[in-house]
């Protein structure tokens, strides 16, 4: 395997200067005497002529002036060392004081002119510094310094550049006219180049600025890493319009100076029209921009078609996104550069290219490598430990260009490695192969939502580029999703877009989960006209969510005024944070159920016990349908005591164990006695159990397959940039959280039971193994495919298996998972990857799974309760004479069981083993019923169905299967047996009145989000379905909806049961009662319909296994494929991601009875009859007039990579 490459660049080409910064500037000047150094067009002599121009000085005269400055500030007390603050606007005099500070030796110190505004702030930046010279632009920035520190203070020398009317200051005119004859002497300073030669401020985008400390060693460094990447010579112009208190301003203007070039001032302050004629008037112009300067600039009226003169347009102090670099290269530039640095470390990184070539990349822009001697490291987040290149981690700098530390304050953030200072930056980001640098956004802006990190700038970048809305996107503290996505707006064109059509935009483009909750105009919400920014043009997030937050409890408050509706306020932000719709769009009289589907409706009773201690059931919901009435409702609600025993027990982690309660005590032993054979075997004896639970009637049988691999399913992953040992690693400690990964299982004379192995290593390496190293990634398709003794896992158990290969030559690795059905279900698997891609990234982990003891024992325990009772006696009642109806099944059956995939070993109910070459697959080496086919098909009108009737896509894709069974058995009804996901607690449903509610002490599973329970909670449900008469469409699926609900209400039934109590019969077993069970028994394997909902809706599964693995994502887990072995014989798997239109359709099944033609005509005629139904104009019409033929395109899409049966 070849060695994988650290996430560490360090530009080794640059040394550390020997001299200091004002014997750098000489030398300069000397060289480049007679050419342009300075131009400050906003300020004019009298030329010869007798007229005025903008006064423009040579390097020679800058050189001059800068020295007589010197000597008079020496004269007046000023020695190397001394501290001399600044706050000048874009002109001469800021020149001429930082060459003077050089030439003396003190130090620059730059300060904002906006700060000083505020007293405070100012206050605490000026005694930060203690300076003992300040000079200021004018009488009002003089009049705020005095204000901030007070007369007193012990500044001895005070300028101001404008006459001064300010006491104790005077101007810097007349400091320069006492200079001495001897002006040009140069001065005699310490010839330290490591000695502090300018103090800069951090940005304080958490509202505390620090100073930087800078030598000569890291400005000299970066102006020659810079000159050297841009190829800046003494031909070019620097278009100086950024702030010179700014670090990303000083380094460019000594870029300028050190290389001879001129540097230009277009204003005192940015003005894009005054940038744009400084460009037109020079010549091969450099610009230095953040990007609202580009914006400012783009969108200026008097900006022409093309600059001519622009040779560089250089971005920075920002994430750089695709669509700036978009914007800068409308103006003309002959080269794009994109750089990256910090006031603690210069600038590190810059890529420059040409025009043509910066636009071609992908989502994540490139800042280039290293330059300046610059070293980059990607880190673990919170720790020093380097990553691999291509892993996302916390970007640390280091290097000739760093400081060494902020002034007077020690900080965790800086440290020192291999002779060198580092900073850790806060930012996300990741090297690629070559160690080119991407940065993705600041860790402290990421908004934890649903225990997913989203970025707030990719929803910033959909509002901005697909509306022309400014936009800053922030979170909010939310008791249902962790947090709130909020953007606020600005609306700088004037457009009026409607917020939610702003929301359906974020949808369409980054799916509802990333859809703001709110949205508040900046200035009509928050009452500010602008965005609070930093001296960079960096959005200030804590004080816009500051200001937002204030919005909201001002907004709340004023709504607590109205008693009465403020509990419907709250469930309808509630209903707003789960489906991404805005509050003001949810009328308190309309029916949630044209805008939820059935997750939410879970994830809402959830959120409401949260919030109120009130219950609140799905069959509520069902019930009471409208805000208004779910508000009443809840009000008269009895409150939960949260300080009882009781609620502490059912919030506690981790429950008592089964196994130690005292009424298990006989059952337990039973369960040793049969447990010893296996964990002995194992080398493992009673004592190593970690705990005992019981398994449900649809999970037990599934230990109890056909064949050595029944219930299996193999799913090949790769995991981008990561070693072996750091998947290793992760997939301890996932299966340490996971408890069912790590059961086994064994059965007393009644019931089966899972057995939890201890999380150590003498158990894990049972279950996570090394194999040979793989050539490529292709390779995990093939790896020991279908070996008898390795390819799946069996019971007893472990039923979960994974091997990691090593890829040659790559720095991925190959992981072959195998999974027994026993553990799993299609909900619970897709959070488990999702948890491991976390896992891998180092990404703060979810917490909101939910022990599986608790609902395994609540189960049990309730089988024989009086809800329980009515589930079965429901689902009897529903199937007595089923056995007259057995024509109607499909798909014929050809051969003995139904077995998807490798069918060897194959045994017959009995135990006989089965005929070899008796189950043939049909389509030979052609056979791909395991892999199965996917089609897709638009149905525009789908949600239609929800919004006017409430009738949800399930529904209608459940209908469409029942009619087409009906179809292909010419039979008067469908027999179809469902997969429903058992996502609630088992029998406390309210319908089964107060006769069938469980006793008080008995966990209800209040306050459980039954999403996360951590286990298998499916379920099955065989129904039966006739037309009746003309019954119209809409008619037709309000009843299929109706019989839903039902079913969903006794969805916990136990099968075993039911089939007991249906071949017994009220009068004992009869020959009907024993047929009727036969057919079910031989249906549950036949045909299954399972609609997998769409969890990320609900979830904010932002990133799904097999779906993390876009370009630039490190440590990805991509799912390559999955193969399912389960005993079934044909898998319908309808999908429709929530506010889309494409109905994906897979199936998979038995290849021993279906030919894979077949399979495709009857895909063709279920997607041909949910698009039938799903138009308006066929919704009053017989739901028997279906057509299963369209003229609508059907998409063969091939079986997409994520979960499915």
């Amino acid at each position: 395997m070849g060695s994988i490459a650290l996430a560490e660049v360090w530009d080794k080409t640059q040394t550390a200067p020997t001299q200091n910064l004002g014997t750098l500037l000489s030398q300069s000047a000397s060289q480049h005497a007679n050419r342009t150094a300075l131009v400050s067009l906003h300020q004019h002599s009298s030329d010869k002529e007798g007229g005025t121009s903008p006064i423009s000085w040579t390097y020679a005269q800058l050189h001059e002036a800068s020295l007589g400055l010197a000597h008079q500030l020496s004269a007046n007390g000023v020695a190397s060392g001394s501290r001399i603050g600044t706050i000048l606007f874009n002109q001469i005099e800021w020149a001429l004081m930082f060459w003077a500070t050089a030439h003396l030796g003190c130090q620059f110190i730059g300060i904002d002119y906006r700060a000083v505004s505020h007293k405070d702030h100012a206050r605490d930046l000026l005694e930060s510094v203690l300076c003992d010279v300040i000079v200021a632009s004018s009488n009002k920035l003089a009049l705020a310094v005095d204000e901030a520190l007070g007369q007193k203070a012990p500044i001895k020398n005070r300028y101001v550049v404008e006459s001064s009317q300010t006491p104790g200051w005077k101007t810097l005119a007349e400091l320069s006219e006492n200079a001495t004859e001897n002006v040009t002497k140069p001065m005699v300073s310490p010839n330290n180049p490591e000695e502090t030669a300018v103090i800069f401020f951090t940005s304080g985008t958490t509202g505390t600025s620090k100073a930087c400390p800078h030598s000569a060693v890291t400005l000299y460094s970066v102006a020659r890493g810079l000159s050297k990447a841009h190829a800046i010579t003494r031909d070019h112009t620097i278009c100086q319009h950024l702030p010179g208190f700014h670090i990303f301003s000083v380094v460019y203007s000594l870029t300028a100076w050190l290389q001879g070039a001129s540097l230009v001032f277009p204003n005192p302050t940015f003005d894009a029209d005054c940038s744009i004629r400084a460009i037109q008037q020079s010549r091969n112009v450099v610009l230095p921009c953040v990007p609202l300067m580009i914006q400012a600039i783009a969108r200026s009226p008097i900006r022409p078609p093309r600059f001519e003169t622009l040779e560089t347009v250089t971005i920075g102090g920002s994430t750089v996104f695709p669509e700036l670099l978009e914007l800068c290269a409308s103006l003309g530039p002959k080269r794009l550069a994109a750089g990256y640095g910090m006031s603690e470390s210069l600038v590190v990184t810059t890529h420059n290219q040409k025009t043509e070539d910066a636009l071609t990349g992908g989502e994540d822009v490139c800042l280039g490598t290293a330059v300046s001697g610059a070293c980059i490291r990607i880190c673990q987040p919170g720790s020093r430990t380097l990553l691999s290149r291509g892993e996302i981690g916390e970007v640390h700098l280091g290097g000739l260009p760093v400081f060494g530390g902020y002034l007077g304050l020690e900080h965790e953030s800086c440290y020192r490695k291999d002779g060198a200072n580092f900073v850790v930056s806060g930012d996300q980001g990741y090297l690629d192969e070559q160690g080119r640098l991407y940065v993705l956004g600041r860790y402290k802006d990421l908004i934890i939502r649903g225990g997913e990190n989203i970025s707030p700038s990719r929803i910033e970048r959909v509002l901005s580029h697909e509306t022309g809305i400014t936009a800053q996107v922030v979170g909010v503290p939310d008791t249902v999703a962790g947090e709130a996505i909020v953007a606020i707006i600005r609306r700088d064109s004037g457009i009026e877009l409607p917020h939610d059509e702003l929301r359906n935009i974020v949808s369409k483009s980054l799916g509802p989960q990333l859809s703001p909750s709110m949205i508040f105009d900046l200035t009509g919400d928050l009452g500010h006209k602008n965005f609070p920014m930093t001296p960079s043009g960096k959005p200030q997030k804590a004080t816009l969510r500051q200001w937002t937050l204030e919005h909201i409890k001002k907004t709340n408050s004023c709504q607590s005024n109205h008693a009465e509706s403020s509990i419907e306020s709250q469930l309808t932000e509630i209903w707003s944070s789960l489906t991404g719709r805005s509050a003001a769009s949810i009328s308190p009289d309309m029916s949630i159920h044209t805008f939820t589907d059935s997750m939410t409706l879970i994830q809402f009773c959830s959120a409401v016990f949260e919030r109120y201690q009130k219950s609140l059931t799905v069959k509520d919901l069902g019930e009471f349908k409208t805000v208004r009435s779910q508000a009443m409702l809840l009000e008269g609600r009895q409150k939960m005591e949260t300080g009882s025993d009781k609620t502490q027990d059912m919030n506690s982690a981790a429950p008592p164990p089964w196994r130690e309660l005292p009424e298990n005590r006989q059952q337990v032993l039973r369960i040793k006695q049969a447990a010893m054979g296996r964990l002995n075997s194992m080398g493992f004896d009673w004592g190593d159990v970690e705990d005992v639970y019981p398994k449900n009637d649809i999970i037990g049988p599934m230990a109890r397959g056909a064949r050595p691999n029944s219930w299996n399913h193999r799913h090949s992953v790769i995991v981008r940039n990561c070693d072996q040992a750091r998947i290793t690693a992760a997939l301890h400690t996932w299966a340490t959280k996971h408890p069912l990964m790590r059961s086994i299982t064994v059965s007393d004379e009644q019931n089966d039971f899972y057995i939890i192995m201890p999380a150590r290593q003498s158990w894990l390496c049972h279950q996570i193994c090394h194999g040979e190293s793989i050539d490529n990634a292709e390779d995990t398709l093939t790896y020991r495919f279908n070996e008898p003794e390795w390819d799946h896992v069996a019971p007893p158990g472990p039923f979960f298996k994974v091997t990691i290969l090593p890829i040659n030559n790559t720095p991925d690795i190959g992981l072959i998972f195998h999974w027994h059905h026993v553990i799993f279900d299609g909900v619970i698997i897709r959070q488990w990857y999702r948890e491991l891609g976390q896992i891998v990234k180092s990404r703060q982990l979810s917490t909101g799974f939910h022990p599986f003891q608790r609902y395994s024992v609540a189960l049990n325990r309730r089988m024989r309760n009086v809800a329980a009772q009515h589930a079965i006696d429901h689902h009897v009642q529903a199937l007595r004479g089923i056995s007259e109806a057995r024509d109607y099944l499909w798909p014929p059956q050809r051969v003995p069981l139904w077995l998807k995939g490798d069918d060897s070993g194959w045994k017959y109910p009995d135990g006989r083993l089965g005929e070899p070459g008796l189950r043939t697959p049909l389509d030979g080496k052609y056979a791909i019923g395991t892999m199965g086919l996917e089609y897709a098909i638009s149905v525009p009108q789908i949600l239609g169905l929800r919004e006017r009737f409430e009738i949800p896509p399930p529904i209608v894709a459940k209908g469409a299967c029942v009619l087409l069974n009906m179809h292909l058995t010419g039979g008067e009804e469908a027999i179809l047996v469902t997969n429903e996901s058992g996502r609630s607690w088992p029998f406390v449903d309210s319908a089964a009145g107060d006769e069938g509610k469980s006793d008080q002490s008995e966990d209800n599973g209040e306050g459980v989000n039954p999403l996360s329970i951590d286990g298998p909670t499916v379920t099955l449900a065989v129904s039966r379905t006739r037309l009746l008469g003309d019954e119209t469409v809409v008619q037709f699926l309000a009843r299929l909806l109706q019989e839903q609900h039902v079913i969903e209400q006794h969805s916990h039934a136990p099968i075993a049961k039911i089939i007991d109590r249906l071949e017994s019969s009220p009068g004992g077993a009869s020959p009907t009662s024993r047929a009727d069970a036969d057919v079910v028994r031989s249906i549950l394997n036949r045909q299954v319909f399972d609609w997998l909902p769409d969890i990320s809706s609900t979830q904010s599964t932002a990133a799904e296994a097999g779906q993390e693995t876009s370009a630039g994502d490190p440590a990805s887990v991509e799912m390559l494929e999955v193969l399912s072995r389960t005993d079934l014989g044909f898998v319908w798997y309808p999908s429709l991601k929530e506010a889309d239109t494409t109905l994906k359709l897979n199936t998979t099944w038995d290849d021993a009875q279906m030919h894979a033609t077949e399979v495709s005509h009857a895909m063709k005629g279920f997607l041909s009859a949910v698009a039938w139904l799903s138009k308006s104009e066929n919704w009053e019409r017989p739901a028997r007039e279906c057509r299963f033929e369209t003229e609508d395109e059907i998409t063969d899409v091939g079986p997409e990579k994520c979960y499915r049966r």
